[in-house]
């Protein structure tokens, strides 16, 4: 098939290029997640030919709520949570849950976008997440490399076209680079990205102790073929560190610190102390000691 990556527009972005919009309820009448069809027809971007995993071991990538719209994101330090640009305006409201805990913050968008299609933001919360309470926080790290493999994550739907999923159950699956487009890149022969999954990371492997965030999911033609923002980039990495100096903020992987961050290097070992000086006692004993030993005459001044 044809793939146009400029008509592919991510889940929740405005509608644009003659796109039209829809809103899918449930069997129960409720709302459960906004999508757009071009002008073809084609639905434009959860994790298809995935697995569910454990999300115990999954704590900081979370489900998110940005009024109607329903994401995935990653937790990299104690008030920052990376996410897809698409998933909200400047200033919205993000909430999610940890547990029984609900954390709110407010988003900011990589100011290229969406004049230019880097689909990178950041939610800084309101308060502090404990490290205890993910045990992990993923770190900025990694390399974008053809023909290497990655691990999208997110809380989306299931099968090709859309259906299915959503259902808050966290899943992931493996797909290869085949290519770069822009900001992106692009990975096919394996699991592709649905309704849901928009902002989840991509990360460099299924490590969830040490967690290695080289991607955000942003869009995909729901059967096979995804686009995720690449964090490796020049514009990523600015626009990160511009965000961690503006909020006195940790992003692990950018600035990180090692009572935070897993990948922050250890502190430098303390200097040895000096060693004793002339006059200590001990010392001229062992002095006296070797001069007795050896049938020299040894004289220590005792009074320095």
């Amino acid at each position: 098939m044809k793939f146009w990556p400029l008509i592919f527009i991510a889940l929740f972005s405005l509608t644009a290029f003659g796109q039209q919009q829809f809103d899918y309820y449930g069997s129960d009448g409720k709302w459960q997640y906004r999508y757009y069809r071009d002008g073809s027809g084609n639905v434009v971007p959860t994790i298809i030919n995935g697995q569910e995993v454990d999300m115990a071991k999954w704590k900081y990538v979370v489900q998110t709520t940005t009024g109607n719209s329903g994401c995935t994101a990653t937790i990299v330090g104690p008030k920052v949570v990376v996410t897809a640009a698409h998933c909200g305006n400047n200033g919205d409201t993000t909430s999610f849950k940890i547990g029984d805990k609900t954390y709110n913050g407010k988003m900011e968008r990589s100011s290229l976008y969406p004049a230019k299609d880097h689909d990178v933001a950041v939610i800084i919360l309101t308060e502090e997440i404990p490290k205890t309470a993910v045990a992990h926080f993923a770190s900025i790290g990694g390399t974008a490399e053809l023909n290497k493999d990655i691990y999208l994550m997110g809380y989306g739907c299931t099968q090709p076209g859309g259906g299915g999923g959503n259902d808050g159950k966290l899943r992931a699956g493996k797909s290869k680079i085949t290519s770069f487009s822009g900001f992106d890149m692009v990975s096919t022969n394996g699991a592709a990205l649905c309704f849901g999954d928009s902002g989840g990371p991509a990360m460099v492997d299924d490590n969830s102790e040490k967690p290695i965030l080289l991607g955000v999911n942003s869009k995909g033609n729901i059967r096979d073929t995804n686009y995720n923002a690449r964090l490796d980039s020049p514009e990523s990495k600015s626009f990160l560190t511009d965000m961690a100096t503006k909020h006195s903020a940790v992003i692990c992987g950018i600035n990180s610190t090692q009572a935070i961050c897993d990948d922050a290097p250890p502190p430098p070992p303390p200097p040895p102390p000096p060693p004793p000086g002339c006059d200590d006692a001990k010392k001229k004993m062992i002095i006296l000691d070797i001069g007795q030993c050896f049938n020299i005459n040894v004289v220590v001044p005792m009074n320095e």
